[in-house]
């Protein structure tokens, strides 16, 4: 335990001087404030709650321990951090204490009233992520409703998740069944290759009773309310499209509200420099439209977008997408590593991976800081290629710096190689002296045709800047254009780290579509290029 308040010590010293002391210490104080302050929907500010804090810790105050509850509430799922231009006057707020109670719509579709189920996508979002385990109940009863996972055509299911974004969705999809990620490289090009359209698994909520009593129809609504949020318990009752209709200046108010909302929190994102979820990019933006917002609402998030609305989805180069101001540009830098909250990722993957590797790497920090698009595991898939190209042999990094760096180390930023060349040691020692060039195959051919497309599209970013057209406003629209192409790609050659089992003839048959991609990047990007000089 901390030291007690009558012991005047060094405490938060020793904590700092200890990693290992400074998790513990975060996890203590995350507790003591879920239990001031856990409930509340106001802002929590560091520096105002560490009295109340170190109280209830029976601690010593300390100038420290404002940065240590920054630091804590940072990590912890359950509190979303308001960026300010002041970066002194940053705040936070909890999603408990705001979504508790909490109602929002969603609108059914044709497909969904066909089959009788309902689909979360990103329809649920930001009041709980897609892969969570939630308890559906109709209004008045305590039963719920069954969930299950089932397949369907990914032309019939994309338009639930696209607010995620090409790379957002392929983050879902692939963790909902592990078939899906090849199957979205399918549907990247139409069609597999026996011609049949491509298909994923997806958990769905088996609603038919509960369409066919109520009567409903495609654009009819749900009316979810948060219950419990703690437990993921939502209430379910059907609000039918005549019935909003008188409520149409309800509504424009209410959408009036969200777009405020909406621009602060774009505002809010802005001041952090840093692209990030849609989940916690909504969050933030129901927390600035406070209480009337989530009481009754006459429409879905999603309704923001309808007609001739001044917003848009808006991607960045990493394929994630926001809700953004139209002719507004969206200059964030990529650092999106959310886990999907998962409760089997939470238990297993999370035990195996080392402390330092919970938040960001430093390869993604430095890659960052030099303009380089890589991150950790991107540089570990060309690694992994580097060894099965040398029979599983520990050759030597020359030929990965090669193959993802350029001159710009030593041109712009000398004083960064010698500890980024550490952190590559580092991974490089990692990966290489587990390596294990058997349990690599067949993965490593499929990666390896994947690590190719990224070569290619590396090399004409390159080629831009040496001809000039790299710093060109207009650039930023072609790479998200591109990334339709290349995004799933460069999620495929990461996924391939860890084993995969391919059935018959998918090695072959995703070795030929990265020969298809290649052809289809070459000709897009010599179009773009065309435009942009």
């Amino acid at each position: 335990m901390l030291s007690p308040k009558s012991k005047k010590n060094s405490a938060f010293t020793d904590i700092i001087n200890s990693g290992e002391k400074t998790m513990e210490f975060e996890e203590e104080i995350l507790q003591a404030v879920d239990i001031l302050y856990g409930t509340e929907p106001g802002p929590i500010i560091p520096e105002k709650i560490s009295d109340k804090v170190c109280e209830k810790l029976k601690i010593d105050p300390d100038d420290m321990l404002p940065e240590i509850i920054n630091d804590a509430l940072s990590e912890a799922s359950n509190y979303v951090k308001v960026y300010e231009e002041d970066e002194t006057k940053d705040y936070f707020f909890s999603r408990r204490g705001l979504f508790q109670k909490a109602q929002f719509c969603v609108r059914l579709t044709d497909f969904e009233i066909t089959n009788g189920i309902l689909v979360l996508g990103h329809r649920f979002l930001p009041f709980f992520k897609p892969l969570e385990k939630l308890k559906l109940t109709a209004k008045g009863t305590k039963k719920s409703f069954k969930r299950k996972l089932a397949e369907y055509p990914i032309e019939n299911i994309r338009i639930y998740y696209s607010l995620f974004g090409p790379k957002g969705m392929l983050d879902v999809i692939s963790s909902e069944d592990d078939d899906n990620a090849m199957s979205f490289m399918d549907a990247m090009l139409s069609e597999d290759s026996t011609g049949a359209p491509s298909s994923m698994k997806i958990t769905v909520y088996d609603m038919k009773d509960f369409f066919r009593k109520e009567q409903l129809k495609a654009k009819d609504l749900l009316l979810l309310t948060v219950k419990d949020y703690e437990k993921k318990v939502c209430e379910v009752e059907a609000l039918r499209a005549e019935e909003l209709q008188p409520r149409a200046w309800e509504r424009a108010e209410w959408i009036k509200l969200l777009s405020d909302a909406l621009k602060k929190s774009i505002d809010s994102v802005n001041a952090s420099g840093y692209m990030e979820t849609m989940d916690l990019f909504l969050a933030r933006a129901l927390f600035f439209g406070g209480a009337k917002m989530l009481e009754n609402p006459p429409a879905p998030i999603v309704s923001i977008l309808d007609g001739d609305s001044e917003f848009e989805l808006k991607m960045s180069e990493g394929g994630y997408s926001l809700i953004w101001k139209k002719n507004e540009p969206m200059e964030l830098e990529d650092d999106i590593y959310d886990m999907m909250e998962d409760e089997d990722f939470e238990d297993e993957d999370f035990d195996e991976m080392p402390p330092d590797e919970w938040r960001e790497s430093k390869l993604d920090t430095y890659c960052g800081e030099m303009g380089f698009s890589w991150t950790r595991d991107e540089i570990e898939a060309y690694m992994r290629d580097e060894l099965f190209a040398a029979g599983g042999k520990a050759s030597g990094l020359d030929k990965v710096i090669s193959r993802c760096f350029d001159e710009r180390i030593d041109k712009y930023y000398p004083q960064l190689k010698k500890p980024f060349h550490i952190e590559l040691e580092k991974l490089w020692k990692k990966v290489s002296g587990s390596y294990n060039i058997f349990e690599d195959n067949p993965q490593c051919k499929v990666r390896q045709k994947a690590l190719e497309v990224l070569d290619q599209h590396c090399l004409w970013i390159r080629n831009l800047d040496k001809i000039g057209i790299g710093k060109s406003e207009k650039l930023q629209d072609a790479l998200e254009e591109l990334m339709t192409v290349v995004g799933p790609v460069y999620d495929l050659a990461t996924q391939l780290n860890k084993p995969m089992e391919f059935k018959s003839g998918q090695v072959e048959t995703f070795s030929k579509m990265m020969e298809m991609v290649k052809v289809a990047h070459k000709l897009k990007t010599g179009e773009l290029e065309k435009e942009l000089r």
